[in-house]
């Protein structure tokens, strides 16, 4: 006789890698990953984002040519006496990307981990006065 969790535990498997080609658009695939809110106020943005479970050492916050990378790596339960038959809450690895605006300031970028939810705080760059320079013509 069949398990059925094994069942379905393995059509969610097929539908996972359907979803992983390249005929579905990228939204779809980002469905399957944790959520985030994103807002701006005067001084930059602030990501909001669900890590129920996660320590401050499995976060990783990392920035590369205007592509911003939220990495949330869930530390290891170790309990021999259990048999899992189905763990949803965590997610071996689950990473999220931003393409940043040329307004951020990627020098001052800060997160904290609160009570589950990591915070990331995207600095807007000081707003520069336009100089004016005369040319002395000749």
């Amino acid at each position: 006789m069949t398990n059925i969790f094994y069942e379905l535990e393995r059509m969610k498997h097929l539908m996972n890698s359907l979803l992983d080609t390249p005929f579905f658009w990228e939204e779809a695939r980002e469905m399957r990953l944790n959520y985030a809110n994103i807002y701006e106020n005067e001084s930059g943005y602030m990501i909001q984002m669900l890590a129920p479970g996660i320590k401050k050492e499995g976060v990783e916050v990392h920035y590369e040519n205007d592509l911003l990378t939220i990495t949330l790596k869930p530390s290891e339960e170790q309990n021999d006496n259990v048999k899992w038959i189905r763990r949803e809450r965590l997610k071996p690895i689950e990473s999220r990307s931003y393409r940043l605006s040329a307004e951020v300031d990627p020098t001052r970028i800060e997160a904290k981990l609160i009570d589950g939810i990591l915070l990331v705080f995207l600095p807007k760059r000081e707003k520069k006065e336009p100089k004016k320079i005369e040319v002395k013509v000749k």
